[in-house]
């Protein structure tokens, strides 16, 4: 325990005392006494857990999407392969993801569409579906307006692994 020098009078008292015992001047609260709180140090354990488990369940939840195939995974050669001229856009789907574990947002971060043609009986667009190691593919489709039905007219693979 130090002591300090009271600013009124001069005496020197103990540093963790409120007032002085000569002159009853109140002090100043020193910022060092802050520190030897227990209060203090529980709020800083609490603000470090809570930033840990932050960390973690980012971490897990990009993990997870990783492992389906979603968001930087992407589409696979042997996902591409499988995918046949004619097929439905959600037969597609369902090689490309997981489906019933995918939510929409997950969904649509793995590739990027766009629209070719707007023709008398529907449209054309594509889709870009990123691959793991900087190749993507590239797959056409028609959807139909009678039957508002999407299906694969053509698709390119550029350095898919």
């Amino acid at each position: 325990m130090a002591l300090i020098k009271c600013e009124e009078c001069g005496k020197e008292i103990s540093e963790e005392a409120r007032t002085c015992p000569n002159c009853g001047a109140k002090l100043k609260t020193n910022r060092n006494n802050i520190l030897k709180q227990w209060w203090f140090w529980f709020i800083i354990v609490i603000i470090i857990i809570v930033t840990v488990l932050i960390i973690v369940l980012t971490n897990k939840k990009e993990n997870t999407r990783k492992s389906k195939g979603i968001g930087s995974s992407g589409i696979s050669k042997e996902e591409f392969d499988k995918i046949e001229v004619g097929m439905k856009h959600i037969e597609v789907d369902g090689i490309i993801y997981e489906l019933s574990e995918v939510d929409d947002k997950e969904y649509t971060e793995s590739y990027k569409l766009t629209v070719i043609a707007n023709e008398d009986d529907g449209i054309i667009y594509e889709e870009k579906h990123y691959g793991e190691n900087g190749g993507y593919a590239i797959i056409t489709y028609k959807e139909y307006y009678d039957t508002y039905t999407s299906k694969v007219i053509k698709k390119e693979s550029f350095d898919l692994e």
